[in-house]
């Protein structure tokens, strides 16, 4: 992690013109979590290394998660966890426009990012520059 990447984050949030994005500052990224009652809730965080590997997080990493069921569902109420579908990571910075591109495409669409959770290993997200370099499938 360097100076720079607080700021790179700060830019692409900036100058995407997503605005379903959140800018979340202690955990170094930017997250795209649109809500869809009706199909299965994907969502996008865009991630920095956090400083001195936090989370064993030491590389630039798109991840894609899926919203599950965390146990029985009472009515009115329901929680869910994050389960992991896929990470693009990359241990060199992206360029700002090509995290604009990204945030910009997923644009809070759940159906883009349900398309993108289709991905195989080693092809890039459609219409990116990130490529997957591991899928979550059991």
């Amino acid at each position: 992690m360097t100076v720079a990447d607080p700021r790179l984050l700060l830019d692409a949030f900036l100058r995407c013109a997503n605005s379903e994005v959140q800018l979340l500052l202690d955990g170094f990224e930017i997250s795209d979590d649109p809500y869809d009652e009706d199909g299965d809730r994907y969502f996008l965080n865009f991630q920095a290394p956090m400083p001195d590997g936090k989370w064993n997080r030491t590389d630039w990493n798109v991840e894609i998660c899926r919203w599950v069921p965390d146990g029985p569902q009472s009515e009115g109420m329901s929680s869910s966890k994050g389960e992991s579908i896929l990470d693009c990571a990359r241990a060199e910075p992206p360029a700002l426009a090509e995290i604009v591109e990204l945030l910009n495409r997923s644009n809070g669409k759940s159906d883009v990012l349900a398309a993108w959770a289709k991905t195989s290993a080693g092809e890039a997200l459609a219409g990116t520059a990130f490529v997957v370099t591991k899928r979550y499938d059991g």
